[in-house]
């Protein structure tokens, strides 16, 4: 005999192995039980074959699931012809066929990934705005911090500046992340405002500024003594926080700073929000060509 956490009592009787339901699969033992509160086991296909029952046995919505997920949510899989989707109380999920013998695990759509609980999660950025989330999380935009595959937040990793220069103005963006940018008609009202709020990070890691207010200027400072070229966005293996990344073709003219070392997080002017709030890769995204510099003074 047995309790579940419910208060519900339940008994289990021994049995020859050759009377037991399906070679003695434990598993398949429990999901023959009654549907209480707290039974572990897996809950009985509805006969539509589309899969999901409530804890009653009556078929919900979606038995099959779209295969896809939504930032830090899970959905459930899809099941092969002739099995339909068992779901555990704890969430698990497993394709069963109508003998309960043969089990298969569901297959989730592009874009998303089965989880411990054989849910599919979706596959997302690792990295939001000021935030870098360890190996195997998720950056969840809503809650502004990581979650593993399993919907559970974890804290992402300190932000490493570096030291000297580097380390003084990668400190200098984070805290200037967000600063209004729009301070009149000099930069469109913030909507050219990229080279300024580089020059305002620089000012307050005690840096002089770089030239003007201007990519153009500033690209030409860096490659005269202001700076290094140490990186494109193709190559950031020399690449380090505090390093200035300049987009500059023949469709884009953009400035932002580096944020970790590797460069694989950068903080630029958003021209439609007039603040220093966009963070991109080195490619913007994109795939855009970009030079990297660091500042020596």
């Amino acid at each position: 005999q047995g309790e579940f956490s419910s208060g519900n009592w339940f008994s289990i009787s021994c049995s020859p192995a050759a009377s037991r339901p399906v070679n003695g699969s434990i598993t398949t033992v429990l999901s023959q039980l009654p549907i209480v509160a707290g039974n572990t086991g897996a809950l009985p296909s509805d006969s539509s074959g589309n899969g999901s029952v409530d804890t009653s046995g009556n078929p919900t919505s979606g038995g099959t699931g779209s295969g896809t997920a939504s930032p830090g949510n899970t959905s459930d899989g899809t099941c092969g012809s002739g099995y339909s989707l068992q779901i555990y109380e704890d969430g698990s999920t497993m394709c069963v066929d109508s003998t309960g013998t043969n089990i298969q695990n569901p297959t989730c759509a592009s874009g998303s990934s089965l989880n411990s609980n054989n849910q599919c999660f979706a596959d997302y950025s690792t990295t939001g705005p000021g935030v870098t989330c360890p190996s195997g999380t998720v950056y969840l935009p809503d809650a502004g911090t990581c979650s593993d595959t399993n919907g559970n937040l974890v804290d992402p990793l300190p932000v490493t500046v570096g030291s000297g220069n580097g380390g003084n103005i990668a400190a200098a963006a984070l805290a200037y992340q967000g600063t209004n940018t729009n301070v009149g008609a000099s930069v469109d009202y913030g909507n050219k405002a990229c080279a300024y709020a580089v020059n305002q990070v620089l000012q307050q890691a005690g840096i002089e500024p770089i030239d003007g207010n201007s990519v153009a200027l500033m690209q030409q400072d860096l490659v005269n003594g202001r700076g290094t070229l140490v990186g494109s966005n193709s190559d950031l293996s020399n690449t380090s926080a505090g390093d200035i990344v300049v987009w500059k073709t023949d469709t884009m003219s953009h400035v932002g700073i580096c944020e970790n070392n590797g460069c694989s997080q950068v903080i630029s002017n958003s021209s439609s929000a007039a603040t220093f709030s966009t963070v991109t890769d080195a490619g913007f995204n994109k795939g855009v060509s970009a030079n990297i510099y660091h500042v020596n003074k």
